[in-house]
């Protein structure tokens, strides 16, 4: 299992859309769960499930938070708040597969199978990079400033290859072997008949 130690050569693109979009979007979901379950409980009163579901939303929403914030400055906490947020989330899609499997549905059985194997993938996804976390964090916008200066410094250090012309040099008149026709200019095709006329110097 490799691991990556050097946060400049890591691969993170999923880790930015994680960070920057999934978590966003499960704060939103969880934010209308809340509403949802409070206009429950103040419409018809609460039982024991709708406690046991605004406790676990609420502590969702804290962990979603703190993983938001810790995960984009790359922080020990961050990391710690999305592996509990996700092993809880595989312990909810545990719950419902039990459920499900239970009751015969098979769609919602395959559905918490499907998250079970997401979710466990994303926990291996940062178990991989755990190494690029720091309590302190980075400061990112140094960070992408370093990086976009080392970009520059490798294209202003860049060598092109020696490009490769055709180079039409002054080696007098001549007539075009083919037609006759008299060249005063030195071109390589013939401008009457389009032979070429001579070789050229690369």
């Amino acid at each position: 299992m490799k691991k990556y130690l050097d946060l400049k050569n890591t691969p993170l693109k999923f880790h930015r859309i994680y960070a920057a979009v999934v978590l966003p979007l499960d704060m939103f979901l969880n934010i209308y769960s809340l509403i949802t379950i409070i206009a429950s409980i103040t419409k018809n009163g609460a039982g024991t499930w709708d406690w046991i579901s605004l406790g676990t939303t609420i502590i969702y929403l804290v962990l979603i938070m703190a993983s938001f914030r810790g995960l984009l400055v790359f922080k020990k906490r961050g990391l710690y708040a999305v592996w509990t947020l996700l092993g809880l989330q595989i312990v909810d899609n545990a719950y419902t597969f039990y459920l499900s499997y239970s009751a015969g549905d098979t769609v919602f059985v395959l559905s918490s199978a499907l998250s079970i194997l997401i979710l466990s993938s994303i926990i291996v996804y940062y178990v991989l990079r755990r190494n690029l976390f720091t309590k302190e964090g980075i400061d990112v916008a140094a960070f992408m400033a370093k990086k976009s200066e080392e970009v520059q410094r490798q294209q202003e250090s860049f060598v092109p290859t020696e490009t490769i012309v055709d180079v039409e040099e002054d080696v007098g008149e001549y007539d075009c072997p083919r037609c006759g026709y008299h060249i005063t200019d030195g071109k390589v095709f013939c401008p009457k008949c389009g032979a070429q006329t001579r070789s050229v110097r690369r």
